[in-house]
Formats: structure tokens, sequence, C-alpha cells
């Protein structure tokens, strides 16, 4: 049965949480009225053309795929973490991939997508991570057991404006997720315990459900129903939920202002996206009402004269006056100079508050130099540098939720099927470490300069840094180890295959002198070399960088051909 005392406490502490969040929710609405293009105070008369500015959607979304564009990157840094645990950090780090990217198979959408949508959106993200194993044994579904079977763990976006987090000196020390959703969601997530608050309801009827997370227990229960779901220690190392500010400060402290400030927040309260809107609005209103269907000027002879009518639909009409009368169209400017340099003002004010055009690919007008590009390009990502480090950290934080339940259910974890499976033991896990996720800005013209920087950096006599360093910091390349075995093998492959053509071609060589010597008399001995003098099909010798790796190749059975690492100075890795 339910704890009632913890019930009530929960609730008590869940109605405080949603009352101060209040403001926050607001600010959130606006933010989505935006970024899906609501006409809000717009007139709306019949003439009226409402018109929506889509440039902030566009400037967020442009940002989303930026940052999007390329798979996170799971490091683990030598110089962060325990130097003598180093072998532990490359399962530990494909792990890790693995498992993410399960969780975004299962679910339909890879995980950071709506990580970063999130980030840009509200200036928050909120992740759960929920064990295929609790999850299975609480629903005892054969949906469950499978998820089991590809991933330890599930990852979910929560959306904000669902989530009430509250933060100590220590970080989050309870959350709260309050969200209307189906009766079949909610049988999803806890079984036989709501079977009979269920009852004979559609699985498409909604109800509110509150889900009360601090550092022991879970509470959960619905708007109407008479008690908690469950009120018990949910079992876990710490809350299962990684939280992260993106951009705010805790110094605003005063009534009235926001600590959360999005990427929009300077449009929305600045008013420009409105005034932008609302000007699109007028120049469109006056051009359909006006530039579209002209307007006439009938000067008549006497105040009784009536024009008849006139069909507009034909190109060719005879318009019957008298003489003396007038019919012309009447002249006037649509559009007023102060108009145009308001609209130009407005959009250079957008551009100011976001980002920059030509980082999400519109052409430098003129000829620019490469030089100027590629500033352009790297000063255009300033304004994702928050959303970028902040995004990163939370994932992080929640692949070392993953981790901490696995240490703590101790055995053996596996992910993927029998050919292709990842087993990690509980005891491989240290117990404290940091794991580190990369979300890199991909561009175009990154990619060369990364590779003359990694290979400056580690060429010569004396390196200024490692090749892992290079791999992981500047090429981004996860699992320095499997790359460096990866590259020895391809090595070990093309010298097999020089090798085993240099053969054939001494044997194609032999056989085509053979055939080119005379035939000897029956009873004669062929003739011998003279002293010194090379053998037939000797001619030509094996190159010396083949012959020296003739031993390479020859190797005992069962036994697999190790790169020749080269162990770390003692004192730890460049780093």
């Amino acid at each position: 049965m339910p704890n009632e005392n913890l019930f009530e406490q929960a609730k008590e502490r869940a109605q405080q949480l949603i009352s101060d969040r209040q403001t926050t929710i607001q600010m959130f609405d606006r933010m989505e009225d935006i970024f899906n293009l609501e006409p809000g105070d717009l007139p709306d008369h019949d003439w009226i053309r409402q018109t929506v500015s889509p440039d902030a959607r566009n400037k967020l979304q442009g940002a989303v795929r930026l940052l999007t564009a390329t798979d996170p990157v799971w490091s683990i840094s030598y110089d962060r973490n325990d130097y003598a645990l180093k072998d532990r950090f490359s399962p530990l780090e494909k792990f890790a991939a693995r498992a993410f990217s399960a969780s975004g198979r299962i679910t339909k959408k890879p995980v950071h997508f709506d990580a970063v949508l999130s980030a840009l959106l509200y200036g928050e993200v909120h992740i759960s991570v929920a064990s295929t194993k609790s999850i299975e044994k609480l629903t005892g579904s054969a949906r469950a057991q499978d998820a089991t079977r590809f991933t330890p763990a599930i990852w979910s976006i929560l959306p904000p404006r669902c989530g009430y987090p509250e933060f100590d000196v220590l970080g989050l020390c309870t959350y709260l997720y309050r969200q209307e959703i189906t009766i079949g969601k909610l049988l999803g997530m806890f079984g036989d315990k709501v079977k009979n608050y269920v009852g004979d309801r559609s699985r498409f009827d909604k109800v509110y459900i509150n889900d009360f997370y601090d550092d022991v227990n879970r509470v959960s229960w619905t708007d109407d129903g008479d008690g908690a779901i469950m009120a018990e220690p949910h079992g876990y190392p710490c809350i299962p939920i990684a939280t992260g500010i993106v951009e705010g400060s805790n110094l605003f402290i005063r009534s009235g202002q926001d600590q959360v400030q999005p990427f929009l927040y300077t449009l929305d309260k600045s008013q420009v996206h409105n005034r932008q809107s609302e000007l699109m609005t007028v120049i469109f209103s006056l051009l359909y009402s006006m530039g579209v269907s002209p307007n006439f000027v009938f000067e008549a002879l006497n105040a009784e004269r009536q024009l008849p009518p006139i069909d507009m639909r034909h190109p060719f009409n005879v318009i019957p006056i008298i003489k003396g009368e007038s019919f012309t169209s009447l002249q006037s400017q649509l559009f007023k100079p102060e108009m145009s340099n308001a609209l130009t003002l407005l959009d250079q004010k957008v551009t100011e508050s976001t980002i920059y055009n030509q980082t999400l690919g519109q052409p430098i007008s003129g000829q620019a130099a490469y030089s100027t590009t590629a500033l352009l390009n790297q000063s255009g990502r300033v304004a994702l540098i928050p959303a970028q480090k902040i995004t990163s950290w939370v994932l992080g934080d929640a692949q070392q939720i993953m981790f901490k339940m696995l240490k703590q259910d101790g055995g053996t974890s596996k992910i993927g099927g029998d050919n292709s499976s990842i087993e990690l033991k509980a005891a491989d896990i240290p117990d404290v470490f940091e794991i580190e996720c990369q979300l890199e800005i991909d561009m175009p013209t990154d990619d060369r300069q990364n590779a003359q920087i990694a290979a400056q950096l580690t060429g010569g006599d004396n390196p200024l840094t490692s090749v892992r360093w290079a791999r992981e910091k500047i090429l981004k390349i996860g699992q320095s180890d499997d790359m460096e075995k990866e590259i020895f093998d391809e090595k070990m492959t093309l010298a097999k295959f020089q090798m085993e053509l240099a053969k054939q071609q001494q044997q194609l060589q032999m056989q085509l002198q053979q055939q080119a010597m005379p035939q000897q008399p029956q009873g004669v001995q062929p003739q011998q070399p003279l002293p010194g003098q090379p053998q037939q099909g000797a001619s030509q010798q094996m190159p010396p960088e083949i012959a020296d790796m003739q031993g390479l190749g020859e190797q005992m059975p069962g036994q697999e051909l190790q790169p020749p690492i080269q162990p770390y100075p003692t004192g730890g890795a460049n780093a």
C-alpha cells in the first residue's frame, strides 16, 4: 500500500512548485507562439491579410539543424579521470554510444534532436532516464522485454513546461513532472498498479499525472484519483532526471524578472517579432486591397450621371462615357519609403538578436575572400555556445545516471543481439568518473582545417599533443584505441596483399622464362650458371619493404595481431 504520509507531503511540495513556476510557464507559452507562428493580436478584418514573420522560427530551426548535424561523441578524458583506469574508458565510451543510439531507435527519434530544440526554445533541458529492467518489472510487457535486450536505459526529453525542478546548493533535490496523458500511456507507465483506477475507461481518455521524485522516494498520483498510485522508495541511486538551464541567471531575483532566458527571449521582450509581423500584415493587406484591385476615378458631367457596370473579368472592355467625362485609375502610392526603412531595421534587429544568416547557409554578396567566409562562420557560432555546452552537460549527466543504475544493479549488462552485443560488467564501472558529450556544430569548412591542425600538432620529432588527444579534441573521433587498431588492421591487410601480389608476379615471371628457354636434347644436362651469375627467375627481387614485412604475415594459429600502441610516458597523457 502507498505511504499516505509520504503522499500528503509530496502533494504539498508539488503545489508550491507549481505556484512558483507560473511566470516561467507563461514565458514558455509566448516562446511556443512565436515558434509555431501564432498570429497573436494581429487584426482579423475581412480585408486584412494576416502575415506572421517566419524569421524567428527560421533562425531557431536553423540553429537546431546546425547542432544536430552530427551525432554526439562520448569521451572520458584522461585528464579529468583516474589515469590508472584508462583501460576501462574505451569500453565505457562504446557502451554509452551504443545505449544512447539504441534508445533513439526504440523511441523512433534521436534523443539529442529534441534536447537541442528544448535548449533553444525553452532555455532548459529536462531528460528522464528510465531503466528498462524497472519498466519490465513494473509492466511485465513483451515490448519492455524487447527493449531490455537492446538497451539498459531509455532517455526521454521532457517538456520543460511540464517539469518543476527544485535546486539547492548541491543541485537538483526534487522534481515534479505533471502532464495530461492518455489512459493508454498511464497503463504503459504503471501497469497493474492502475488497473483498478482505469476500470473500463477508454485508452484514449485523458488524465493529469503527477510524478514526484526526491533523493529517496517516488510518489505518483492523478488529479481525479482517490489516492497515490505509488508512494515508496524508487530504488535508484539518485533522481533519474538530468536538468540544466541554458541561458539566464539566478542573479535576477526581483519580482517579474525571468531567470530563464531562451534563444528568442530578446525578440519576445523587445516586441521586435510582433512589430515585424504587424508591418508585414499592413504591407500585404494594402497590396491585396489596393494593388491587386485598383481604384478608378469617374468624372461625370452631372451628379445624376451613373457609370454602367463594367465586367473586369476580361482584359479588354469598352467603357461608354459622354464627351467631356473621364474615366482614369487612381494614382496613389501604396507604400511609403518609411515603411521599407522600418522593415529593414526590424530585419537587422532580428539578426542581431539571434544568429547571422551566413551561419545558416546564406551566401555572402560579392566576391568575399575565403578568410572572410570562415570568420563569419566562426563568429556566427557564438550565439549557439550556451546551448551547445549546457546540452552536452545534461546529456553527459544522463549517461552517468545510467551507469550509476548499472553499478547498483550489479552483474553484467548487455546491449544488442547475440552476434553484435556489447557487454559491461558492473565491476568495470568506476565509482567516480566523468563522461563528456560533445555536440559539434558541423560546418563544411571545418573538416579539412581540423585535419591540418591535428597533423601539425602530432607531427615532427617533438609533437605538441598525443594522437589520442588530437583525435578526440580536434577531429571529434571517439574511442581512439579502436581507431588505432582499425588503422593497424588496414595496414596489415595492405601489406599481406602486396606480399601475395609480389609472389604471384614472381611465379608468373618464372613461368614466362621457362617457356622462353630452348628445348634441350634428351640426355643433355641443362647448362649450369657460372659462379656469381643469378639463377633464372630471380632477376626480379622482392622489394625491400615487402621483404621486411614477410614475417608479419606468419603468426600462430588463433593468435590475433595487435597494433603496436606505445604506452604514454609516466605521469599521464598529454591532455
